[in-house]
């Protein structure tokens, strides 16, 4: 594994765009707990649901006074797909020109904002718990990983979610973050039609399970989708 790291021709950064988040500079101030959830514990405002907009862009949201986004902050608690909107970031374009000239925010990489991608928490864990992020902005505790093609977001995926890419990044950077330097720096096998065909159906099977609520499938589907990912990196080894 070691030798594939030092000799890889291809990187994830070749094959994606691997950036850092963004940080509002105040979230007591700007961020919101989705209703029901734990996170009101923290002492946070619960959002108002009639101020969510479902579709925005980087310059936030037009003719309103107040509205609030999906916002993807911190580790999920499932791999692949994150079970529920846990918070809300404020979002109208009075709010966004405030965090663009700010310098306490920091407004970064925004062309990547509510793009659909992979996400991995950036502190590590046991494992990494990759998940897919769509129309949403995302914190800066998370790195986000867009595929320059889109038709290779489903095989990231599942090789960020691959025990193969766990190991990986435990060798290149054994400290306690998963920055985007880094993330970038993993080698990145470009998959045969084939590959990238059966691993795309297994994995939107997958999430089709997991909002469900089919554990044991999915279980079932990520065993064999870690397998299909062990044989692309180890041909050999098969």
């Amino acid at each position: 594994m070691v030798e594939l790291i030092k000799s890889a021709a291809l990187r994830l950064g070749d094959a994606a765009e691997v950036v850092t988040g963004f940080c509002t500079g105040d979230n007591r101030r700007f961020l919101r707990a989705g209703r029901g959830d734990a996170l009101k514990a923290d002492d946070y405002v619960v959002v108002d649901e009639s101020k969510i907009c479902s579709s925005a862009t980087s310059e936030g949201v037009p003719d309103t006074v107040e509205a609030y986004v999906s916002y993807v902050k911190g580790a999920s608690k499932t791999r692949y797909l994150r079970r529920a909107d846990e918070w809300f970031v404020r979002w109208d374009r009075a709010t966004v020109d405030y965090y663009r000239h700010s310098s306490k925010s920091r407004f970064q990489n925004s062309h990547c904002y509510f793009r659909t991608g992979v996400g991995i928490p950036m502190v590590k864990a046991g494992q990494i718990r990759a998940f897919l992020m769509k129309n949403s902005v995302f914190d800066q505790s998370v790195v986000g990983i867009f595929p320059k093609d889109e038709s290779r977001l489903h095989y990231i995926l599942a090789l960020m979610n691959s025990e193969v890419v766990n190991q990986m990044v435990r060798i290149i950077n054994p400290t306690a973050n998963n920055s985007a330097c880094y993330i970038r720096q993993l080698p990145y096998i470009e998959p045969s039609g084939r590959e990238l065909e059966a691993i795309g159906a297994m994995v939107r099977r997958l999430l089709e399970e997991l909002r469900r609520g089919n554990g044991k499938i999915c279980q079932k589907l990520h065993g064999q989708l870690n397998e299909a990912i062990r044989r692309i990196y180890f041909p050999d080894a098969a």
